[in-house]
This record gives structure tokens, C-alpha cells and sequence, in this order.
């Protein structure tokens, strides 16, 4: 198997195309902002969760 190595990133391409081959697998996958096709949705997480969890004082 051929591995290759991109060592000197210097767009947002170059960081994309190391993120897709950084796992053999391929679970890594780079998602652009701004794509409109695969768009990036950013959550509430704590607003979320505080609806399912009690809050614990001073831990």
C-alpha cells in the first residue's frame, strides 16, 4: 500500500485532501464551511442536554 505524505499544507484544499487520507478507513472526511451541498449544521449542544441532565454544583 502506497502512503502519502503532505507535509506542507498552504490551502484549504491541501488540508481537506490530508484529512481524507489521514485514515485507512476513510472515516475521516473534511466538511467545508460555506459547502451548500454538504453543509456543516452547528448544534446547542448544552441548551440541548440540560433538557435530559441535572446540573451538578462544584464538580
Amino acid at each position: 500500500m502506497e502512503v502519502k505524505v503532505l507535509c506542507d499544507a498552504e490551502t484549504i484544499d491541501a488540508v481537506a485532501e490530508t484529512v481524507s487520507t489521514s485514515s485507512r478507513s476513510g472515516l475521516n472526511v473534511p466538511h467545508m464551511i460555506g459547502d451548500s451541498e454538504k453543509p456543516v449544521h452547528l448544534y446547542d449542544w448544552k441548551t440541548f442536554l440540560a433538557q435530559l441532565f441535572i446540573p451538578l454544583k462544584n464538580i
